[in-house]
């Protein structure tokens, strides 16, 4: 089912800087009711969840952001940013993962993705 599932792109300003984010193409609008909001990021959180288990990283990404455009949420930018790594996508996974340290008031948290940032800004600057 999820094997042909199509990502659409669109360009989001982040920080002054445009930034490609990978959006599934079937995500809706923000519901105006925030119980709905909340409700649907968890519906397009676990579908990220069910799409990483099955390895199609890029249709999890799109998936796990949009779960984004309804609830900003640590946790759910570090699920991004991982699938966005796996996906070989790697200037959407240090964006990712630089908003999640943004917004990780836990440390150890945070420890992981200020790895994960090195690591990619040492591999894009390899190419």
């Amino acid at each position: 089912m999820w094997a042909a599932f199509a990502l659409g792109f669109c360009i989001i300003c982040f920080s002054g800087a445009a930034i490609a984010e990978t959006l599934s193409p079937a995500c809706p609008k923000r519901p105006a009711d925030a119980t709905k909001v909340r409700d649907t990021a968890k519906t397009w959180f676990r579908k990220g969840e069910a799409l990483v288990k099955e390895e199609l990283y890029a249709e999890a990404l799109g998936a796990f952001n949009c779960s984004l455009r309804m609830f900003e949420h640590p946790a759910t930018m570090m699920n991004a940013a991982r699938a966005a790594e796996l996906a070989d996508n790697k200037p959407e996974a240090l964006d990712l993962y630089k908003r999640a340290v943004a917004a990780t008031p836990e440390a150890e948290k945070a420890t992981f993705a200020q790895e994960r940032i090195a690591a990619l800004e040492a591999e894009i600057a390899r190419i």
